[in-house]
């Protein structure tokens, strides 16, 4: 063990201090500067600030119950009303802040003023310093300028201006937040950088500026029409992050259903050979090869890519104008895709915009090759509202809005920066609604618009920032904001980091997941497991006896187990499994699996066709065989569950549960 370092270097003294000279004067009389390394407040000794503050935070609504007393405190912070809810946790915060910064508990005098005086009792060492900064923590309202590092984000005051740009310290934000995204939360200022405190909720994105948006839902819930707001967000911060959450909600809601999301399926009866179409030969329809899922869902068959090129191009005419042409970039368009059987054609399109001129083109070009049977179109926005918030980006859209490219292509890198710079490129002569159907380049020649056309950039430097977190790539449009003379909006590139793990998900066939087992049992303290998620094993614990009983859970966290190790590379960092988004999976898995009156056969089936739509069909079928196993008294089920059974019936839930998991976790892999 080291020598004990008994003096250090002190900055401020000009000389080297012991220890105890360091800890009792710092704060004190020791102005300690940003840059000193045994500073408990400093960027550097991040770590060390949260300690101190969360002992703080305990010592304060200690000091709180001996001032006014527990029926009181019970009475103020509304501890009746207290719940687990997201909405319980927010109401009790808002009053808490309330209670101890705001209220005044005797004239002239708040809480923390009561404790100052008190010579903050019970707070020893650094608190004491701290807690004046504590005190001062106050709603208000974020706009991100960028992402410097892992924790630090550069932030300005929307309601405070005059401010200018300060640092926030905050892991959270930095992993999640946006270029120009703003934030409704809780600010507390320390000596050299502030930290959100508690709830930080992001405003909806919307041609609206942020403020507007913000001054609007103040107004509507009788707030000032103007000046400060500090007072009285202290009194109804819950109301206005509701209403402002609820109107997100609706939006987010309306523009789902009004999406043309859906899922077009028409079949055509073959009155001739296949071979008779002469695809092969149409430079408008390229074969792809049917996927294996596919295959034990449609039986045997041939696939197709639709293009919207050669004697397709035309067609594009029958298309709203946004959507001809396609998006721009490298790459050919698509109109959807095509199944061909001995028997049949099935044309399938994720959008009735693509449909319906598909149809007719089967006419124009086939004739009397196919005959009409019959076509289905189901909506699957309004099908899938509510089923979570994700569904409004569905993963068969992305066929729709991406480029076919019939090679494999070498250089992605090259490809999205050529997409995202033909996209802009048309982007600055097309007309917006957001600018009153003006371009861009028009409404930046306008003064009384400038106010609008930053507001709309904001926006799309935003979506471009997200797609560079996503996808570990920089991407640069700051010749857009030079085209319309605006420089102010230029800001350093979020950081691409070392650790970006993103991207690691791949599908494994059966002899693949074999050999990773193989590997995983030789080493197991190498890789990944259950342990690493405790989350994961509490949720599975958490799980309604009457579906899955004891065994039934251990043997169902056994295979989430083995699912994490042969999956995850050791050396990538993974964020956690929400909960709340794995009850999701599942009971969707659930509602699209689960005959009404389940039978032998029909459970047989439903489990044929998660093995189908599985995301990783050679786990879920390993965990199938497993599981059946154990509803014998075989050496598995002896070792496992001590001559206990996995009941029959139980198979088809708990092949959904690791499902769903396997789901959630390529979401975390991908995104």
């Amino acid at each position: 063990m080291g020598k004990v370092e008994k003096f250090r270097d002190c900055p401020v003294a000009g000389r080297k201090i012991k220890r105890i000279e360091c800890g009792q004067n710092r704060g004190k009389n020791y102005a300690c500067p940003p840059d000193c390394p045994y500073c408990p407040w400093s960027i550097a000794n991040y770590d060390d600030l949260l300690e101190i503050e969360s002992a703080i935070d305990t010592a304060t609504l200690k000091y709180y119950l001996s001032v006014v007393g527990d029926a009181a405190a019970k009475k103020n912070l509304k501890l009746d009303e207290l719940d687990t809810s997201d909405d319980g946790e927010l109401l009790f915060q808002s009053a808490c802040y309330r209670e101890f910064f705001q209220r005044e508990i005797e004239p002239g005098m708040r809480l923390c003023d009561l404790w100052r005086a008190d010579g903050w009792s019970g707070l020893t060492r650094d608190e004491p310093y701290l807690a004046g900064f504590k005190a001062k923590v106050r709603p208000t309202l974020l706009e991100v300028c960028r992402v410097i590092d892992d924790l630090q984000v550069a932030c300005v005051d929307l309601l405070d201006p005059p401010a200018g740009e300060f640092i926030v310290c905050d892991r959270g934000l930095a992993s999640g937040a946006l270029q120009f995204q703003c934030f409704l939360g809780w600010l507390c200022a320390y000596p050299f950088f502030s930290r959100i405190h508690g709830t930080a909720c992001p405003l909806p994105p919307g041609a609206e500026p942020r403020l507007d948006f913000f001054r609007r839902h103040v107004r509507e819930l009788g707030g000032p029409e103007d000046g400060p707001l500090t007072g009285w967000l202290f009194e109804h911060f819950s109301e206005l992050l509701k209403q402002i959450t609820e109107e997100s909600r609706n939006s987010l809601k309306a523009m789902f259903r009004n999406a043309d999301i859906k899922e077009c399926v028409a079949v055509y009866r073959l009155t001739a050979e296949p071979e008779d179409l002469m695809l092969d030969d149409r430079e408008d329809f390229d074969e792809t090869g049917a996927d294996k899922a596919s295959l034990i869902k449609h039986g045997n068959h041939r696939a197709y890519v639709w293009l919207r090129t050669g004697p397709s191009k035309p067609w594009e005419s029958e298309l709203p104008e946004a959507m001809r042409g396609g998006i721009g970039g490298p790459g050919t368009p698509i109109w959807g895709n095509l199944r061909v059987f001995s028997d049949r054609v099935e044309i399938t399109a994720v959008s009735e915009n693509h449909f319906r001129p598909m149809q007719k083109m089967v006419d124009a070009f086939f004739g009397d090759l196919l005959a009409f049977d019959k076509a289905s179109v189901r909506d699957v926005a309004k099908q899938s509202w509510p089923g979570h918030e994700s569904a409004s980006t569905p993963e068969h859209q992305m066929h729709l809005s991406a480029s076919y490219f019939p090679e494999e292509v070498e250089d992605t890198d090259a490809v999205m920066q050529h997409f995202f710079r033909s996209h802009y490129e048309k982007f600055l002569d097309d007309r917006v609604p957001a600018l009153d159907d003006m371009t861009p380049r028009e409404a930046a020649k306008r003064p009384d618009m400038r106010e609008r056309l930053i507001t709309l950039m904001k926006e799309h430097l935003q979506t471009m920032d997200g797609q560079s977190k996503n996808d570990g790539r920089r991407y640069d449009i700051n010749w857009v904001l030079d085209e319309l003379g605006l420089e102010e909006l230029k800001v350093p590139a979020r950081p691409i980091t070392e650790t970006f793990s993103k991207g690691w998900w791949e599908v494994l066939g059966e002899e693949e997941f074999a050999a990773r087992l193989k590997a995983v049992a030789s080493n197991p303290e190498a890789a990944w497991c259950l342990n690493d998620f405790p989350e994961l094993a509490d949720y599975v614990e958490g799980i309604d006896a009457a579906l899955l009983n004891k065994t039934e859970r251990e043997s169902l966290m056994l295979l989430l187990d083995c699912a994490i190790a042969t999956l995850i590379p050791a050396d990538v960092v993974v964020e956690e499994i929400d909960a709340a988004d794995l009850a999701r999976e599942t009971q969707d898995l659930f509602e699209q699996i689960f005959p009404e009156q389940p039978t032998v056969e029909t459970l047989i089936e439903c489990t044929e066709t998660l093995f189908a739509i599985s995301v990783q069909p050679a786990i879920v079928k390993f965990a199938a065989s497993v599981f059946m196993s154990q509803t014998s008294t075989g050496k598995i089920a002896t070792l496992l569950n001590r001559g206990k059974k996995v009941r029959a019936e139980s198979i088809l839930p708990m092949l959904a549960q690791v499902e769903a998991f396997l789901r959630c976790l390529r979401r975390l892999a991908l995104n």
